[in-house]
């Protein structure tokens, strides 16, 4: 998980962790605050490529990201993004941002 916190945006890229390392930070999200470590971040690059098996809606709720960028190949093997992880964005109204449809995203910093 790494995170980039500009003065006026902020992301998080979590790889390609699954449900279990999601569920392990919101276990630690007590310890986190206290460190003054914030996972929240108004970019969030989804976990493993959109998959049904990461991006849980309390995970994406401690994230609390505006954007959700899915970084996915066109047609791939996998059906990356997941229907139900597109559908859960949805729901909570994020603006998604995919690069099987949309191609690269460049998100402009003022430092």
């Amino acid at each position: 998980m790494t995170k980039l916190d500009c003065s006026n945006l902020d992301f998080l890229f979590s790889g390609d962790n699954e449900l279990e390392v999601e569920k392990a930070l919101l276990e630690a999200e007590g310890f986190l605050v206290n460190s003054k470590i914030n996972l929240q971040a108004k970019v969030f690059k989804a976990s493993h490529h959109g998959s049904k098996t990461s991006n849980n809606y309390e995970f994406l709720k401690m994230v609390n990201p505006e954007i959700f960028v899915i970084s996915a190949g066109l047609n791939n093997r996998f059906n990356h993004p997941a229907q139900e992880t597109l559908e859960r964005a949805l729901e909570m109204g994020l603006e998604i941002k995919r690069t099987d449809i949309g191609g690269d995203f460049i998100f402009p910093l003022d430092f």
